[in-house]
């Protein structure tokens, strides 16, 4: 590997780039820089001096991958990253606020930094305008339910209670959610041809049903530290601990589906889809 392969794999280190696009862009930068060596080069500069001086009119590495990122993915890793942090430290924030009834546990604060967290790393899937907007469709749901909870909607609220929160679920209203995520998601997979943006809506719920998962481990574990065992809060802990499994589930038969949709879209005729 010489100077020059060494540099690129700088740009590229943590790009979250596919390999394939890593390739790509390796190739197309790999050709700027053989050009410009070639006509240092011919200038009469050795090439070891051409590589030098060619590397260092190309900039900082670092710079570089900021800006390959931000034309990848509209914003550059760095902000991505930073962004996340900080709401990841938000999530922490509130959630040891709620092990303290600091405020009406109805209104399930920490799940609004980890549903905007889970939004900008999902934009590590995005490659367009479109994938972006698709990418705020996804969470829209969401953020419209928070908006009912902290406005005191009575059915928002038991809506949740049933579906979201409770570990004895609605099954009727619960289905009805996750096959309205579903669908949804395959409203997004219509429109974006994004795998990873069409299925956000679904990775919600199996997270906001693991964050009650590990909300009923904490509250298992320091009951069962001060009182021994309760039966009561095992099945509490093994109901949520279904509801993670029936959501993944869900998840699985989704990014199935999505995979046959979109190989079936590469394998059709180009004059197929326009007739």
């Amino acid at each position: 590997m010489d100077k020059a392969d060494r540099y690129l794999n700088r740009i590229l280190r943590g790009t979250f780039l596919t390999g394939k696009e890593k390739a790509e862009w390796k190739a197309e930068m790999r050709t700027h820089i053989d050009c410009s060596v070639e006509e240092l080069e011919e200038e009469g500069l050795g090439r070891e001096d051409a590589l030098e001086r060619t590397l260092r009119q190309f900039g900082d590495p670092g710079m570089l991958r900021r800006d390959l990122t931000r034309q990848t993915y509209g914003i550059s890793m760095d902000i991505i990253l930073q962004v996340s942090a900080l709401l990841w430290a938000a999530f922490l924030f509130l959630y040891l606020q709620s092990q303290f009834r600091l405020y009406d546990s109805r209104l399930v604060l920490p799940l609004i930094p980890l549903t905007l967290q889970a939004a900008v790393l999902f934009m590590l899937t995005t490659r367009n305008r479109a994938d972006r907007f698709g990418l705020l469709g996804a969470v829209l749901p969401y953020i419209l339910l928070h908006v009912c909870l902290a406005i005191g909607i009575p059915e928002a609220v038991r809506w949740y209670d049933a579906v979201m929160n409770g570990y004895t679920p609605d099954w009727r209203s619960y289905q009805l959610f996750l096959s309205m995520m579903f669908l949804w998601g395959l409203v997004l997979l219509k429109g974006t041809k994004n795998t990873g943006v069409a299925a956000l809506p679904l990775f919600l719920a199996f997270l906001y049903k693991g964050f009650d998962l590990c909300r009923s481990l904490n509250l298992h574990l320091f009951s069962a530290l001060d009182r021994g065992v309760n039966s009561a809060s095992r099945h509490e802990v093994l109901s949520h601990l279904e509801g993670v499994s029936i959501r993944l589930f869900v998840l699985a038969v989704f990014l199935a589906v999505a995979h046959g949709y979109l190989q079936q879209q590469k394998s059709r005729p180009a004059g197929a889809s326009r007739a």
